[in-house]
């Protein structure tokens, strides 16, 4: 079974393309009160959280992709951020990414936790697995160590 669920997630991410949407909910992780993740903690691309970088959590896109994320609001302009995917989730039914705390601010989703969105991909990154990755990174020359 194991096998299965690799296969399909490499298929999902060989077939990621520039312009691709995905339309559903939003959640953040580590803000003050999240236990699971901590400043400086090591993240699935082998960089450490830092909750004050435009940032974000997919299941499947790789590495390295610049998504920009929409929320659409009932009353008013709708809000936008962009991210970069350097962890994966989110584990919970029905979201489809995890931004930091530094995106959910922009979104003004502190107080709601989970908003309606959709994520744009603007560009793929370079990497599917954390091997990859750790040879090049995207920003600002950080190393992970």
């Amino acid at each position: 079974m194991k096998m299965y669920s690799c296969m399909l997630t490499l298929l999902l991410l060989m077939s990621v393309q520039r312009g691709d949407v995905y339309i559903g909910k939003a959640s953040y992780y580590g803000g003050p009160k999240d236990k699971t993740v901590k400043r400086g903690q090591m993240m699935a691309s082998g960089y450490r959280f830092d909750p004050d970088r435009l940032e974000a959590a997919h299941k499947t896109l790789p590495f390295g992709t610049v998504v920009y994320v929409r929320r659409y609001m009932k009353e008013g302009p709708d809000l936008y951020t962009s991210a970069v995917i350097t962890d994966r989730g989110p584990y919970i039914k029905g979201r489809i990414i995890d931004l930091t705390p530094a995106g959910a601010e922009q979104l003004d989703m502190i107080h709601s936790g989970v908003v309606p969105v959709k994520v744009l991909v603007m560009k793929v990154g370079p990497c599917k697995t954390y091997k990859c990755y750790k040879k090049h990174p995207y920003q600002r020359g950080r190393k992970v160590k």
